[in-house]
C-alpha cells in the first residue's frame, strides 16, 4: 500500500513516531557496533583457552573459576603476558578483571555519588536506577583508561573535560527522553507480565540498584556476587516477615471478595445464557470484558492479600 502524500497531515503524533524512529535506528546502529566488537574480543578469548589454557567449549559446563584461575597462573609462568609480576594470584587476576567495577564500588560507599534528590510532597528519595548506572558507565568508566588499558586517561583528571561530558550527556538523555520512556514502560510491561506468568511473584520483593552496589565488596566477581545475593533473599524475606503490614493484607482480601463474588455472578450468568456474555453490554463492554478485568484484580490482590512475600529475584549483575 503506498500513500502519495504521506507528510500532508503531518502533525505532532506524527513527528513523534518519526523521531522514534529516528532514535531506534540510531541505538540499533549503535549495538550493532558494539555487538561486533564484542564478538572479536569473544573470538580472541576462545583462542585463548583453547590454545594456551588447554580450556574446550564443552569443559567450561564442568570446570570451576578456581581451575581457570590455576591455568592462568601457569600460563603467565611459561610465557610472562604480564610483565609487572613474575608470578600471579587470584587476587591480581580478579583486580584486572574488576579494575572498573571497583571505582563504582569507591564512588558509592564514599558517597561520592549524590544519588538523593528531594521531591515534592515525598520527601527526599533515593534515585539510583540501572539509566543512572549506563551513563555513569558511559560518561566515567568506559573511558576511564587510556588507549593501553592500564593507566588512567589523561581527559580523566580535567574537571573542564569531565563537566562537558555531563553537560553532553544531560542533553542527550533530554533528547531521548520521551521515547524512552514510551520504550521502559513497553519493556517493563512485557517483562513483567512473563514473569508473573512463568512464577507468579508479581510482589516480589528485590534489592535496589544502589544496594546491590553498596553491598558489593572489592574485586568480587559477577558470578560469586550473585551467588552471595540470592543465600541472602531467604534471611531477609524472614526479616520482611517480621513486620506484616496487615492493613495492606486486609484490604487486599477484601478487594479479591467483592471482585470474585461478581466474577462468580457474571459466570453463572454465562452458564445461564452463554449470549449474555457476548451480547449484553454495560456502558459500551460486554460481560467478557469485565470478566477478564475483574480476573486480573482478583490475581493481583491474592499476590498482596499474604503475609509472606514472594521469593526474591536477584537478576544476572553486569
Amino acid at each position: 500500500i503506498f500513500i502519495d502524500q504521506p507528510f500532508k497531515e503531518f502533525g505532532l503524533y506524527h513527528a513523534f513516531i518519526l523521531y522514534s524512529i529516528l532514535i531506534f535506528i540510531v541505538y540499533l546502529v549503535w549495538h550493532v557496533y558494539c555487538y561486533a566488537i564484542f564478538v572479536r574480543e569473544m573470538i580472541e578469548m576462545r583462542s585463548l583457552f583453547i590454545d594456551r589454557l588447554r580450556i574446550r567449549d564443552d569443559d567450561l559446563f564442568s570446570l570451576k573459576w578456581s581451575d581457570i584461575v590455576d591455568r592462568l597462573a601457569e600460563m603467565q609462568k611459561k610465557y610472562r603476558y604480564c610483565i609487572v609480576k613474575d608470578e600471579l594470584t587470584a587476587l591480581d587476576i580478579a583486580s584486572r578483571i574488576m579494575r572498573k567495577e571497583n571505582y563504582l564500588v569507591a564512588m558509592v560507599n564514599s558517597g561520592v555519588l549524590k544519588t538523593k534528590i528531594k521531591l515534592p510532597y515525598l520527601g527526599e528519595k533515593r534515585v539510583f536506577t540501572k539509566a543512572v548506572e549506563w551513563n555513569i558507565n558511559i560518561i566515567l568508566l568506559n573511558s576511564l583508561f587510556g588507549k593501553d588499558k592500564f593507566h588512567l586517561d589523561r581527559s580523566f583528571y580535567s574537571v573542564k573535560t569531565l563537566k562537558a561530558r555531563f553537560v553532553f550527556a544531560g542533553v542527550v538523555n533530554l533528547l531521548i527522553l520521551l521515547p524512552m520512556v514510551v520504550f521502559c514502560t513497553l519493556f517493563y510491561f512485557f517483562r513483567h507480565t512473563e514473569e508473573f506468568k512463568r512464577n507468579n511473584d508479581l510482589g516480589a520483593k528485590e534489592w535496589s540498584n544502589y544496594m546491590l552496589w553498596k553491598y558489593r565488596e572489592f574485586n568480587e566477581l559477577p558470578h560469586i556476587f550473585e551467588q552471595r545475593m540470592r543465600d541472602s533473599c531467604k534471611p531477609a524475606e524472614q526479616y520482611i516477615r517480621s513486620f506484616p503490614n496487615m492493613l495492606r493484607v486486609i484490604m487486599a482480601r477484601f478487594v479479591s471478595y467483592i471482585a470474585g463474588s461478581f466474577l462468580a455472578l457474571l459466570i453463572v450468568l454465562s452458564f445461564y445464557d452463554d449470549a449474555l456474555a457476548l451480547y449484553l453490554r454495560v456502558y459500551d463492554k460486554n460481560l467478557l470484558w469485565y470478566m477478564a478485568i475483574l480476573g486480573a484484580v482478583i490475581g493481583v490482590a491474592r499476590l498482596f492479600g499474604t503475609e509472606e512475600p514472594a521469593a526474591s529475584r536477584i537478576q544476572s549483575f553486569k
